[in-house]
């Protein structure tokens, strides 16, 4: 059975080990067939309290 899946979270271009997380999730579960879909948003932090580069380029790892 199959069925449509919306993870709601970090997701690449984000780094760190939640995105990857949910990313890998993502392309795990459309493997198994399901129909899903990845909401993220504009930022993990405030740019005042995390002054560094949030996004990457590439994945953190293979999916």
């Amino acid at each position: 059975m199959t069925g449509r899946i919306t993870l709601v979270g970090p997701a690449h271009p984000y780094k760190g080990g939640g995105a990857r997380h949910t990313t890998e999730l993502a392309h795990r579960l459309r493997a198994l067939g399901h129909e899903t879909g990845v909401e993220s948003w504009r930022a993990q932090y405030p740019a005042a309290l995390y002054p560094g580069t949030q996004t990457i380029t590439d994945p953190e790892g293979e999916p």
